[in-house]
């Protein structure tokens, strides 16, 4: 089974190249106020925890749950043709509606699973599984809890989630518990949020609510389920994915709460203007003091370009046209997938302190799956029966024959 994602356009890719120049922490002036929000939606880990208040508490929560391609209806006594053809036409519904809505919001589109299979795979592992476990990363536990698959384990599923924030050892203990106090508190449905590292054997809770124990099975199974719908890879395969590497690096400057990446690298910024690495917009007040500075030895705002441009000096990255910047860049990607560069973000600050949601059980109540209530409703005027499925022509009551029995072709044991 592969992950399968839709190509980018290359005209986005080559905008994002030349927004590479933009110095750090700078508004896009080629994005309208808008659309500059919806470009903040779509940037991984840009989304805060109030987000997820917001949708359950207000009228986007369909909208959301939509993102994430819902099972058609089902029963053991559907063939699995016919299964399998709902599925895949309410697949192709839901691309259909996905594609629509990212033209209609604008800027740069998400990326998301396009393979049936993948999705199948997710669906029948959540529904078996009595206990849903979603490894979070400590650094950043909202990069890897899409509010879609949240509201379809806790609201429409109505299962217990446990979170699990993995590597604990790279952060301090104060920044994963207070990360856990808040999505505890912010996201109903959450059993109970656990944290561990590779150097301990066993799982540490980090804060939880007098819950049952989960069965290995099915936290095995769901993990298994939401590993492959997340296209969880090595860095070194996700590191192939990435057409440009400059918004990564945008990224990790202006987010990060770790040591400045600049450091870290140990890069000095440019002391002379250069167009090709660095451009300000009009109306730019650092432009004034970029143009002071000139000759004066004082240091140049950074932007990713100028960034990933020193950087290809200080590792000698070379090419025909000069430094190789864009080398330089997808190696800063790769030591941070390699967790050689420390990054991780701010966790909330304060006491949490949530409005209460409605729709979503707390803790471990028990409830019914509302799978059904919530499937995809799909026509089967179009199918055409399969072998094993019985003509809807023949008499009721009337068994139907297998193949042999059909051709006459019976054994001895029959025959007699």
């Amino acid at each position: 089974m592969q992950t399968v994602f839709a190509g980018e356009a290359d005209y986005d890719v080559a905008r994002r190249v030349r927004d590479a120049v933009r110095p750090l922490r700078s508004e896009d002036a080629s994005l309208t106020a808008g659309e500059d929000a919806r470009q903040a939606e779509a940037i991984p880990g840009s989304v805060p925890l109030s987000y997820y208040i917001q949708i359950l508490n207000g009228g986007s929560r369909e909208d959301v749950m939509d993102m994430m391609p819902r099972r058609p209806e089902w029963g053991f006594q559907v063939s699995s043709g016919r299964l399998h053809f709902r599925e895949q036409k309410a697949f192709q519904s839901w691309l259909a509606r996905v594609r629509e809505r990212l033209m209609q919001r604008g800027g740069y589109a998400p990326v998301y699973e396009q393979n049936l299979q993948v999705w199948r795979q997710l669906w029948r592992v959540l529904e078996r599984a009595d206990v849903v476990v979603l490894v979070l990363d400590a650094r950043h536990p909202l990069l890897h809890l899409p509010p879609a698959l949240y509201l379809h384990v806790a609201a429409t599923l109505q299962k217990p989630l446990v979170l699990i924030l993995n590597k604990m050892d790279m952060v301090d203990t104060c920044h994963v518990v207070q990360w856990a106090r808040h999505l505890e508190a912010a996201l109903p449905g959450v059993s109970a949020v656990v944290g561990y590292n590779s150097h301990s054997p066993n799982a540490d809770h980090v804060t939880s609510r007098e819950d049952g124990p989960a069965s290995p099975a099915s936290e095995a199974e769901a993990a298994a389920g939401l590993e492959a719908a997340h296209g969880l890879r090595s860095g070194r395969h996700a590191l192939l994915e990435v057409r440009e590497p400059f918004t990564a690096v945008r990224w990790l400057a202006e987010h990060s709460n770790a040591a400045p990446l600049t450091e870290q690298l140990k890069v000095k910024p440019l002391t002379e203007y250069d167009s090709e690495l660095l451009q300000f917009a009009p109306g730019d007040v650092r432009a004034v003091e970029a143009a002071e500075a000139a000759g004066s030895g004082r240091p140049m705002p950074w932007s990713p370009m100028s960034l990933c441009a020193q950087y290809a000096r200080v590792r000698g990255f070379m090419s025909r046209g000069g430094v190789d910047a864009e080398l330089a860049g997808k190696t800063i990607v790769q030591r941070t997938l390699d967790s050689k560069i420390a990054w991780r973000v701010a966790s909330p600050k304060g006491d949490p302190d949530y409005p209460t949601v409605r729709g979503i059980r707390h803790g471990n109540d028990v409830a019914s799956s509302g799978d059904q209530a919530n499937a995809e409703h799909v026509s089967d005027a179009e199918y055409c029966s399969e072998e094993d499925e019985a003509d809807e022509d023949e008499p009721a009551g009337r068994t139907r024959k297998s193949g042999f029995e059909a051709l006459m072709v019976m054994d001895d044991e029959a025959r007699d």
